[in-house]
């Protein structure tokens, strides 16, 4: 099982091996201190460098969705729009 730090280390990975498909794309990297747990997931979110570092709305991304970590397994996947939708569906609920 993947403590927080292994299990943000890996979402960073796995964000860096994926936006080798995209050499021409602004850079990107994770934001840890916005990552959640839920059960045994870790949803950790990204922007871009650009925008972390000088928060210029323009330089921020639209439509990305963030990265899960299973941290019983270590894998990673992309959350999809649904399930976006449903963690914001829950926040509201509190």
């Amino acid at each position: 099982m993947l403590d927080r730090e292994a299990a943000l280390a890996v979402a960073a990975a796995f964000l860096e091996e994926d936006y080798r498909n995209y050499p021409n794309a602004d850079p990107v990297r994770t934001m840890p201190e916005h990552a959640i747990a839920d059960g045994s997931d870790l949803i950790v979110p990204y922007d871009s460098v650009a925008y972390l570092e000088h928060g210029t709305e323009e330089d921020a991304l639209g439509g990305n969705t963030p990265i899960r970590v299973n941290t019983i397994t270590g894998e990673c996947s992309w959350l999809t729009l649904d399930e976006v939708l449903s963690y914001y569906g829950r926040q509201s609920d509190t």
